[in-house]
C-alpha cells in the first residue's frame, strides 16, 4: 500500500496548481471581505475632504497606502491559498475584518494625538499578524509554498516590528518607524520574485479582484456626487456640476475596464510587479477625483474652483492615466501612449489656469479630455479587433503559434515530449524506505517512474534524482494531486 501523506479536504492548498478551477472569480468570503474596505476608503476620504491643503494631501498618502496594502495583502493569500469549505480561515477572515474595521474607526486620530496614533498603529498591526498567521498556517500544510511563506514571514514579520516599536516612542519619530515598517512589508514581494514564480497565483483571479476594488473606489467617487448636491441648495449650476462629476466617474470606468491591460499580472516577473505597485496610484487618483467632485458641485455658484479642488480632480485624472499608460508600456504596447501623456499634461495645466475660468468650464474641460479619450481608445482598438480577427481566420503553423505564445509572455516546458506512461517504482520514496525514515511529500518522475521525497523532506530524493538522471518532469504523488513540475525551466505544467 502506498505511503502518502495525510489530506484534509478544508486545509490550505496551493489553488493554481493543486486545485481544478477553470476560470475562478471571487469567492462570497472575498466580497465580504470588500464590504469593510467600502468603510475603510470612505473614512480615509473624509479626511482628505476635510484637509486638501498638501500636508493634508500628504496625511491621506501616507494612511491611504497601508490600508490598501493590507487589501492587497489578503487579496494574494486568498488567490493562492483560499479553500472555501476551511472554517478556520472563515473564522479568520471574519477576525480580520474586525481589525479592518478598528482600523477605519482610528484613521481619523492617526495624526490628532498620541492616543489616537497609538490606536491607530495597533488596529494596524493586528491587520498584519492576522495575515502573518495565516502565512504560518500555509506554511505548516502547503509544502510547495514553504519558501515563499518563509520570506514572508520575514519581511512582514521585520515590518510588524517596527510598527510594534512606534508604540513606544511619540511622534514624529513614531511616524518615521510607520513609514520604515511600511517599506519593508512593500518592498518585500520585490526581493522574492523568485520564490513568487514558484508559487503561482491566479493570473485570473487577480485582475478581477482589483478590478472590484476600483469598482470600491469608484463607489466613493459616486457617493462624492451624491452627498455634494445633498450639501448645497439646488441650483442651475450645481446640477450642472453633479452631472459633469458623474460623468467624470463614468469615464474613468469605462477607461479602466475597456482600456487597462492585464497581460503583465500574466507575464509575472517585474511586469507583474508593475501591474501590481500602478494599482495604488490608480486607486488613490480615483479617491482624489470624488473628493474633489464633491467640493466642485459645492463651489459651482463661484467664480471659479478653489485650487485644492482644481489640482484633485485635475492632478487626480493626471495621476491615473500615467499609472494606467505604465501599465500599458509594461505590457510592451506604446500604442497612444502619447495621447494619454498629452492629456494628462493638459489636465495639469487646467489645475494651474482655472482659477481665471468659471467651475462649471473647468470641469467640463477635464471630462473633455477623458471622453476624448475614449473616443481615440475605442476607434484603436475596433481597428484591432478586426485585425486579430483576419488574423483568427488565417491558418497558422505550430512554429506561429509557439512564437505567439512565447511574445505574449507566457513561460514554456520543452520537455513534455518526454514523458511516459510510468509505472511507480515504490510505494513510497525509494530511498527513505531503504533507509528506514520518513518523508514529508512524494513525488513521481514522468520519464522512469521514481518515487521520490519533496524538497521539505529530509534527504530531498527527488530533486537528487533529477540531478542524477536529468529527468526534469515529475508530478505530485500525492492522494488528490494532480500538478506537475519541471526543473529545468522551473515552471507548472
Amino acid at each position: 500500500m502506498i505511503r502518502r501523506s495525510s489530506r484534509n479536504a478544508t486545509r490550505p492548498r496551493l489553488r493554481p496548481v493543486e486545485g481544478n478551477d477553470h476560470e475562478r472569480h471571487a469567492s462570497w468570503l472575498e466580497l465580504f471581505f470588500d464590504l469593510i474596505f467600502v468603510l475603510v476608503v470612505s473614512q480615509v476620504a473624509r479626511l482628505l475632504f476635510q484637509d486638501g491643503s498638501p500636508l493634508g494631501f500628504l496625511r491621506f498618502t501616507l494612511l491611504f497606502a497601508p490600508l490598501w496594502w493590507a487589501w492587497v495583502g489578503y487579496t494574494f493569500y486568498a488567490s493562492r491559498f483560499e479553500i472555501d469549505r476551511d472554517i478556520i480561515y472563515r473564522l479568520v477572515m471574519m477576525g480580520a475584518m474586525l481589525c479592518v474595521g478598528a482600523l477605519a474607526v482610528n484613521i481619523g486620530g492617526a495624526f490628532s494625538s498620541d492616543a489616537g496614533g497609538t490606536a491607530f498603529a495597533l488596529s494596524y498591526i493586528a491587520v498584519r499578524l492576522v495575515l502573518i498567521g495565516l502565512y504560518v498556517r500555509a506554511r505548516n500544510h502547503v509544502h510547495l509554498a514553504r519558501a515563499l511563506a518563509n520570506r514572508y514571514l520575514i519581511g512582514f514579520g521585520i515590518g510588524a516590528i517596527f510598527w510594534i516599536a512606534s508604540l513606544f516612542v511619540d511622534a514624529p519619530a513614531r511616524y518615521v518607524l510607520w513609514g520604515i515598517g511600511f517599506l519593508v512589508e512593500l518592498t518585500t514581494p520585490l526581493f522574492n520574485s523568485r520564490a513568487i514564480a514558484r508559487t503561482p497565483f491566479d493570473i485570473s483571479h487577480i485582475p478581477e479582484r482589483f478590478g472590484l476594488f476600483t469598482i470600491i473606489v469608484l463607489g466613493e467617487s459616486l457617493l462624492a456626487v451624491i452627498t455634494g448636491v445633498a450639501d448645497t441648495h439646488w441650483h442651475p449650476a450645481s446640477a450642472a456640476a453633479a452631472t459633469l462629476c458623474f460623468a467624470i466617474a463614468v469615464a474613468i470606468w469605462w477607461i479602466y475596464f475597456d482600456f487597462v491591460e492585464a497581460n503583465p499580472i500574466r507575464q509575472g516577473g517585474g511586469m507583474g510587479q508593475i501591474y501590481l505597485y500602478c494599482h495604488f496610484p490608480i486607486a488613490m487618483a480615483i479617491v482624489m477625483m470624488g473628493v474633489g467632485t464633491h467640493h466642485a458641485i459645492v463651489e459651482a455658484g463661484e467664480s471659479s474652483l478653489h485650487a485644492s479642488t482644481r489640482w484633485l480632480i485635475c492632478g487626480g485624472i493626471a495621476l491615473f492615466l500615467m499609472s494606467i499608460t505604465a501599465i500599458r508600456l509594461a505590457s510592451h504596447r506604446k500604442t497612444l501612449v502619447w495621447p494619454r501623456v498629452f492629456f494628462a499634461a493638459a489636465t495639469l495645466t487646467l489645475a494651474a489656469v482655472g482659477g481665471a475660468i468659471g467651475v462649471l468650464p473647468t470641469v467640463g474641460l477635464a471630462l473633455l479630455f477623458l471622453v476624448t479619450e475614449i473616443v481615440i481608445e475605442s476607434l484603436r482598438s475596433s481597428g484591432v479587433s478586426h485585425a486579430l480577427n483576419a488574423v483568427a481566420a488565417a491558418p497558422s503553423s505550430d512554429e506561429e503559434s509557439t512564437a505567439a505564445t512565447h511574445a505574449a509572455g507566457a513561460k514554456q516546458c520543452d520537455h513534455q515530449d518526454q514523458i511516459r506512461d510510468v509505472t511507480p517504482s515504490a510505494n513510497g520514496c525509494e530511498e527513505c524506505l531503504k533507509l528506514g525514515e520518513g518523508w514529508v511529500e512524494l513525488r513521481l518522475c514522468l520519464i522512469c517512474g521514481h518515487v521520490g521525497c519533496c524538497e521539505t523532506s529530509k534527504r530531498k530524493h527527488a530533486e537528487k534524482h533529477f540531478h542524477q538522471t536529468g529527468h526534469p518532469l515529475i508530478q505530485s504523488f500525492e492522494s488528490g494531486g494532480r500538478w506537475r513540475w519541471c526543473y529545468v525551466d522551473e515552471t507548472y505544467l
